[in-house]
Formats: C-alpha cells, sequence, structure tokens
C-alpha cells in the first residue's frame, strides 16, 4: 500500500508538470480545486492523506470481493434455477409415463372384465337352456320382441331346434324354409345346395336348376331338379316327380310314375 510520502510526491510532480500556461488554465484550476476539496475533506474529518488513500483501497478492495460475491451468488442461482427445471422435467416425465402405465391397466383390467361378463352371459344362456330342455319348452320372439314360452314339439331337442333356426338364417333365399324334418325347396331355385348333413325336400312345384348335396334328398310330385344329387344316405323320388342329372347315393329309392334321367352311382356309407 503506499505511502503518504509517496502520494505527496506524485502530488508534487504532478504539480511541477504544469507549465505556468497549464496553471493559470482549466488544468490548474481542476487541480487546485481538487486539491481544496481533499484538504476541506481531511480538515473535516481529521485525517491524514495516506489514511485517505488507504480507505479508498479498502473500499475498492471490498468493491472487489462484492462484486466476486455478486457473481458468486448469481452462478448459484443459475445452477439451482437448472437443477430445479432439470427435477421439474424428470418428475413430469415420471408422472407421464405413471400415468400411461395406470391406463394399461385400466385397459387390461377393463378387457378382463369384459371378458369374465361375456363368460358369466354364456354360463347364464347354457343354464336356462338347461332349464328350457328339463321343463319341454322352446321361448319365441314374437315382431314386437315380446317373448312366449311354446311346448317344444315332440322328437325335437333344444338342440336340433337350434340347428334348424340356425339353418333357416343361414338359407335365408326366398323358397327355402327350414322345418323341423328338413330344409323344403319351395320355389324355382337356381344354384347349388350343400347341407351335408342335413335333410333337403324339394316340394311339389320347386324347380331346382344345380346340384343338390345333403345327408337325405327327398323329390316331392311335381318338383323337378335338374343337376346331380348326391346324398350320403337316401335319395328318394316320389311319384310324380322329375330328375335329370346322376345320382351318387348309399340308398336310392325310385316310385313308379317318376321321372329320371341319369346314372346311378350306389357307394357304401
Amino acid at each position: 500500500m503506499p505511502s503518504s510520502e509517496s502520494l505527496i510526491s506524485r502530488l508534487i510532480a504532478r504539480v511541477k508538470a504544469l507549465t505556468s500556461e497549464d496553471w493559470n488554465g482549466v488544468a490548474g484550476g481542476r487541480f487546485r480545486r481538487t486539491v481544496r476539496a481533499i484538504s476541506n475533506f481531511a480538515e473535516e474529518h481529521h485525517v491524514t492523506p495516506g489514511e485517505m488513500l488507504d480507505d479508498g483501497v479498502e473500499l475498492g478492495r471490498r468493491k472487489v470481493e462484492g462484486l466476486a460475491n455478486y457473481e458468486f451468488s448469481a452462478a448459484l442461482k443459475n445452477f439451482a434455477d437448472a437443477e430445479k427445471s432439470q427435477i421439474e422435467a424428470e418428475l413430469l416425465r415420471r408422472s407421464m409415463e405413471s400415468d400411461v402405465n395406470r391406463k394399461d391397466a385400466d385397459a387390461r383390467k377393463a378387457g378382463a372384465e369384459a371378458r369374465i361378463a361375456e363368460t358369466s352371459a354364456l354360463a347364464a344362456e347354457l343354464d336356462l337352456i338347461k332349464k328350457l330342455h328339463e321343463s319341454g319348452v322352446v321361448l319365441h320372439q314374437d315382431t314386437k320382441g315380446n317373448l312366449t314360452a311354446l311346448p317344444l314339439p315332440r322328437g325335437v331337442t333344444l338342440l336340433q331346434l337350434a340347428k334348424m333356426k340356425r339353418l333357416e338364417a343361414e338359407n335365408s333365399t326366398p323358397g327355402v324354409i327350414t322345418r323341423s324334418d328338413g330344409t323344403h325347396v319351395t320355389k324355382e331355385f337356381r344354384g347349388s345346395i350343400a347341407l351335408r348333413d342335413e335333410t333337403v325336400i324339394i316340394d311339389p312345384g320347386a324347380l331346382v336348376f344345380g346340384d343338390v348335396l345333403a345327408l337325405n334328398v327327398e323329390i316331392r310330385p311335381g318338383a323337378v331338379v335338374k343337376g346331380n344329387v348326391y346324398a350320403r344316405g337316401t335319395a328318394t323320388l316320389r311319384s310324380g316327380s322329375h330328375l335329370e342329372g346322376n345320382v351318387t347315393t348309399s340308398k336310392c329309392s325310385i316310385e313308379d310314375g317318376s321321372y329320371f334321367k341319369g346314372g346311378i352311382d350306389i357307394k357304401k356309407g
């Protein structure tokens, strides 16, 4: 730290550097005002020039330390803000991941509950079918949606009845009707008829253009079939029936008065 003597020496050197013109000019005036202000401050506060210099240096050091502390505090704050943002981002990511996992678990739970409900509904239907069978009745629903319990036809089980209803739905072509004794063709029908495990009956007045494949085939009086007949059981041509086509069957019955044009192939089973 400079001593008061060195400070005075510098002041003297500065003064000596001034020419008479400088001393009487602006520079001299500024210098005199400065010296006067320093002197007045020193006299007022009873301090020496050396003490003033020491205080100035101390103030400068404190200012530098204050700036350093301020910058350090700002750096700490920025670091804390960055850490806070990173933590918030991680918490948000974990929250979103947890929400996705929760939704996935809810979806799996809903699927399991739906399957359980479907199984319960099927079990209830089976129980209802069992009770209906034991009671010998069948449910009928009219066009208005009203249910009525009707006696089950003799010699027909609920399973057979359900099968007939299924066939009736599948053969919704006009002129094809499923009854208790088999599937009846009552009108003109163009195309093949394939009901391998059922009995197909061609009713009087019906005209079939196509092959007929069934367990049993019966062509009744007044019915015409122009196609091949495949019957795993029995093929029957009633009196007055008309068939143009080959017959492949295990057993064939052709009544007198029927018209048959084709070949017959008898096969076992």
